[in-house]
């Protein structure tokens, strides 16, 4: 291993660059600020300014087997993107969705940004292999089928296999069981037909409104967790009035309209208490869990120490909620979430 980061070698010095201005685009519609794109970048190309010293076309295959697999997964979109050695794109990306990394939401968000800006080099056909690699295994856990999900409009945008769409659509009902991430990165009007009316149930849950001031987000730039006691954390704090946990949340209020409570016992994250509407996504579903940034979460935080009275539950209002869906440990499926919605509707007097 390295001592120090080596320079990057000169035959690569220009794909990277136009490399790093098209992925900053990408990292910068996912959700990422400026600064946390250029950190990011900053990274892939520090992986691969050490992973290129220790290849060449002879010993290409073998980097997959490398002892820093890490760092191939980080640098799998550079080498591939106008590479000049003879890389098979698609065998190494398909090797990457059915092997262990596909469970690594990291793993797989870096295939699929390389795969966006990749699709023009690589054909449809290619893309679509691919792309079914990513359903292939059936070992894996949920967090494979909830990084589909969240990803589920690149599958619409890239893939021109309809059967494929069906079988990703239905291996992320079947394994994920939950669709609140699908729903906030894609619009129900764009998938195909005969699949809308499953996607459109989980959209009236609750009371909905609109919102171009809540946006959904594929980027969250802080831990929140998700563990299992997550929506037991929520319940307490709504609903169960002799519990010591009562009360202890942060309602949030966009535009005078109630739309979530970020928690205060465990991790930071944020039930839906409104069905969000925003040009045909759904960044939020009433009894989803969610998460927004470091940023506004420390703020909400600082408002909720200030204005904490003994009364139950300090009523926040927010300019606006850039939001994450959270892949979750324990993912609550359509009936459990409902469940959870209707008890949100029962206790809408405790909020208003």
């Amino acid at each position: 291993m390295y001592s120090h980061t080596p320079k990057l070698l000169p035959q690569w010095v220009e794909t990277v660059e136009v490399f790093e201005r098209d992925m900053f685009e990408i990292l910068i519609q996912e959700g990422f600020t400026e600064q946390a794109a250029l950190k990011r970048l900053e990274l892939l190309r520090k992986e691969f300014r050490i992973i290129q010293c220790n290849m060449d076309a002879s010993n290409f295959e073998e980097l997959m087997v490398w002892k820093n697999p890490d760092g191939f997964l980080k640098s799998m979109a550079v080498l591939s993107y106008k590479s000049p050695l003879q890389v098979d794109i698609v065998t190494t990306f398909t090797e990457i969705m059915e092997s262990e990394y596909a469970d690594n939401t990291y793993a797989t968000k870096d295939v699929f940004r390389a795969l966006s800006i990749l699709d023009e080099n690589l054909g449809a056909e290619a893309i679509d292999k691919i792309l079914r690699s990513a359903i292939k295994r059936t070992d894996c856990d949920a967090t494979g089928a909830y990084c589909l999900s969240l990803y589920f409009d690149k599958f619409l945008e890239l893939s021109v296999d309809e059967e494929l769409i069906d079988d990703v659509f239905l291996y992320i009902e079947g394994r994920y069981k939950n669709l609140t991430a699908l729903v906030s990165s894609t619009r129900i009007k764009e998938l195909p037909k005969h699949l809308r009316g499953t996607a459109r149930k989980w959209t009236k849950l609750g009371k909905k409104i609109s919102s171009e001031k809540i946006t959904a987000s594929k980027h969250l730039d802080f831990d929140v967790g998700s563990c299992s006691d997550m929506a037991e954390y929520h319940k307490e704090a709504l609903f169960e009035e002799e519990s010591p946990g009562y009360g202890k949340a942060a309602l949030l209020y966009i535009d005078n309209e109630l739309v979530g409570a970020l928690k205060m016992n465990g991790h930071r994250s944020i039930i839906g208490l409104r069905t969000v509407e925003n040009q045909g996504r759904y960044p939020i579903i009433t009894g989803g869990f969610y998460a927004t940034t470091k940023k506004i979460t420390d703020e909400i935080l600082n408002e909720y120490k200030k204005l904490k009275t003994d009364s139950p539950f300090v009523k926040i209002d927010l300019e606006e909620l850039p939001i994450f869906p959270l892949d979750q440990w324990s993912p609550y499926n359509f009936e459990k979430t409902e469940d959870i919605s209707h008890q949100i509707e029962a206790a809408f007097p405790h909020y208003e």
